[in-house]
C-alpha cells in the first residue's frame, strides 16, 4: 500500500496492485490515444506533463523546487515523488520513482465539488487552480480528488494544489519543477509539441547510430505509419479516501508484496 502520513492517525491508501496496473497500461498506450486523449477528456491544446521514468532517479529536486517557488510550509506538497519498490528482480534490487502532481483532469471532480467556485479550470490551457480568496476550507475537493492533488495549508486554513506554476506559464516560462529536474526527466507543453520533440530526439539517436552521426530529421517517417512507445500521461494511482485527514504531510513508498 502507498501510505500518506497525516497529522492524525487517519490515512489515505492506494492499492499497490492498481499502481502496477497503471504502470503496465502506461507502456501500452499508442500515439493515437496520447494525441487524441479522448478517454481522459484532455484537449490537444491543453498543457500537460510527460515524465520519462527511465531518467527519474528519485532526487526530489522537483519537490524541493516546488516548495521554494511557492514558499509552502512543511506538510502540503503540490509535487510529490512516489517510490514503488524496492523489489528484488533476479540478483538485483530495483525501485521506481515518479513525480506526481495534478493531472488537470478533463472533467475535474475537484472543480465540480467546490461549493464556492474557488476551484476553477482555465479554458485556454486546461490548468486547474484555486482562487484562494474564494476558498472557504471545506475540503470537499480533497475528498473528491482520487489522486490527492489538493493539499491542506494549515497556515491559511485553505487548500493549495499544483497549478503548473501558472504565474510562470503566463510569462512564457516553464514550471519550476521542470527547470530544476536534475536529469531532465520532466517535459512540459501541449501534446503535439511533446510528441514532436521525442520523435525528433529518437530520430537523431537513430541517425547517429546508423548514418555515421549525420543526423537528419527529414528521415522521419509519417506518424501515420510509426508510433513511438511513449505516453504523455503519468500512471493513474487512485487514492482511496478513508477518513479525511486534517493535513497530508508525506507520501513514503509502495511496498510490493510477493
Amino acid at each position: 500500500m502507498v501510505e500518506l502520513y497525516t497529522d492524525k492517525d487517519s490515512l489515505y491508501n492506494a492499492d499497490q496492485e492498481t499502481a502496477l496496473q497503471g504502470l503496465e497500461r502506461n507502456k501500452k498506450i499508442g500515439l493515437f490515444e496520447a494525441q487524441g486523449s479522448v478517454r481522459w477528456g484532455v484537449s490537444p491544446d491543453h498543457l500537460t506533463f510527460f515524465i520519462d521514468f527511465k531518467r527519474c532517479i528519485g532526487c526530489f529536486s522537483c519537490e524541493t523546487s516546488c516548495k521554494m517557488e511557492h514558499e509552502d510550509p512543511m506538510g502540503p506538497r503540490r509535487m510529490r515523488v512516489i517510490q514503488i519498490g524496492p523489489k528484488k528482480v533476479g540478483r538485483h534490487t530495483k525501485a521506481m520513482y515518479y513525480p506526481m502532481n495534478c493531472f488537470m483532469c478533463g472533467h475535474a471532480a475537484c472543480v465540480e465539488s467546490c461549493p464556492t467556485g474557488a476551484m476553477q479550470k482555465r479554458g485556454k490551457d486546461g490548468i486547474v487552480f484555486v482562487d484562494s480568496e474564494a476558498c472557504i476550507g471545506c475540503k470537499r475537493c480533497m475528498q473528491a480528488c482520487p489522486f490527492g492533488a489538493p493539499q491542506w495549508d494549515s497556515r491559511t486554513g485553505k487548500v493549495i494544489k499544483c497549478d503548473y506554476c501558472m504565474h510562470r506559464v503566463d510569462k512564457g516560462l516553464q514550471p519550476a519543477c521542470v527547470t530544476k529536474c536534475s536529469t531532465s526527466a520532466i517535459y512540459f507543453g501541449n501534446p503535439a509539441d511533446i510528441m514532436t520533440y521525442f520523435r525528433e530526439r529518437n530520430a537523431i539517436m537513430a541517425t547517429n547510430v546508423f548514418f555515421n552521426n549525420k543526423a537528419d530529421t527529414d528521415l522521419l517517417v509519417s506518424p501515420a505509419y510509426t508510433f513511438p512507445e511513449k505516453t504523455l500521461f503519468i500512471p493513474r494511482i487512485r487514492l482511496k479516501p478513508g477518513k479525511l485527514p486534517e493535513r497530508v504531510t508525506h507520501i513514503t513508498k509502495a511496498v510490493i508484496k510477493k
